[in-house]
Order: C-alpha cells, then sequence, then structure tokens
C-alpha cells in the first residue's frame, strides 16, 4: 500500500469507528515509512484511537511516550498537551486536565502564527472545554444567603465570568 492510500485509510476508519483497523493501518504506516514526515501524525492517530476505544492506560501511555519523543517540537507539545488535557478534561479528571490546558496554553503561545492557525480549531476546543468547567461551577453558585455571604458569592460568580471570558479571548 502507498503512503497516501495508508493515511486515507487510518481516517476513513476512523470516521467509520472502525478503531482496530484503523490502529493497525497507523502501524503498518510507522513500520513502513518510519522517517516520513507524517509519521508524528500518526503517532497522535494512535494515541486518539486508544482515546476513542475508551482503552485509557494505552491512551495515556502513548500520550507519554510521545511527550519524550518529541520534546523539543512546540508544535507537537502543544497537540499532546492539549490532546492530554481533552483526554482528562472529558473524563472528568479536572485537576489533570486543567494541568495540561495550561501546558497546552503556554505551548500555543509559543508557536509562530502560522502553527497557531493550523491549531486553532484543537485549542478552541480546549479552551472550550476549560470553559465548561467555569460555567458549571458558575451555575453552582447558589445567591440565597445573609448579604456577607451573598457578597462574597457575588465576587466569586464575578471572577468566574472574568475567567469565562478569557477563555474566549
Amino acid at each position: 500500500e502507498t503512503k497516501q492510500s495508508l493515511r486515507n485509510a487510518i481516517t476513513l476508519r476512523l470516521y467509520l469507528g472502525h478503531y482496530e483497523k484503523a490502529l493497525a493501518n497507523a502501524h503498518a504506516y510507522i513500520k513502513q515509512y518510519p522517517t516520513d514526515g507524517e509519521v508524528q501524525k500518526i503517532h497522535l492517530s494512535i494515541a486518539d484511537i486508544h482515546t476513542r476505544m475508551k482503552d485509557k492506560k494505552k491512551a495515556n501511555a502513548k500520550y507519554t511516550e510521545l511527550l519524550a519523543t518529541y520534546k523539543e517540537n512546540r508544535d507537537m507539545l502543544f497537540k499532546i498537551s492539549a490532546n492530554l488535557g481533552l483526554f482528562y478534561l472529558k473524563d472528568n479528571v479536572t485537576k489533570e486536565g486543567l494541568e495540561y490546558a495550561g501546558y497546552a496554553k503556554t505551548h500555543y503561545g509559543a508557536l509562530g502564527k502560522k502553527e497557531q492557525k493550523e491549531n486553532v480549531s484543537l485549542y478552541s476546543e480546549l479552551r472550550f472545554e476549560v470553559a465548561k468547567l467555569s460555567f458549571n461551577e458558575f451555575k453552582d453558585v447558589k445567591l440565597k444567603l445573609p448579604a456577607p455571604v451573598l457578597k462574597e458569592l457575588l465576587r466569586k460568580k464575578a471572577a468566574l465570568l472574568n475567567e469565562i471570558k478569557e477563555s474566549y479571548l
């Protein structure tokens, strides 16, 4: 199979939910074309496939391996951190999710304009997930309290609204 047909097979099988076959194609691609420039993306696809298969252990192991392998590559560090942030946030593991979201924000800021443009949808998805946390906390703040407590809660709500606003700026 050609490089392009293998890449297309991975994408199509991911889209169709045929994760085992997509995983087999990804491993075949890496084995056949280990020095190809697309190998980084294929490795990210493998981590994504494990995430979609709900195999958290393998997904986390792959992301950890990628962090060690691509520690000097700003673009990959952003993508890995953002995907890890999403991985944890969507699994309701808030502490780690926010930690990786913070790393992703730092790495995104270090990217050039072209790289930022190429990664804007992933960054936006991550920012949305972080904003959802703030909004969920915001909506849970109840206002039926004595004046001093109400004043403190209003201050907290205002701070959370600012966090939400900042995530979209």
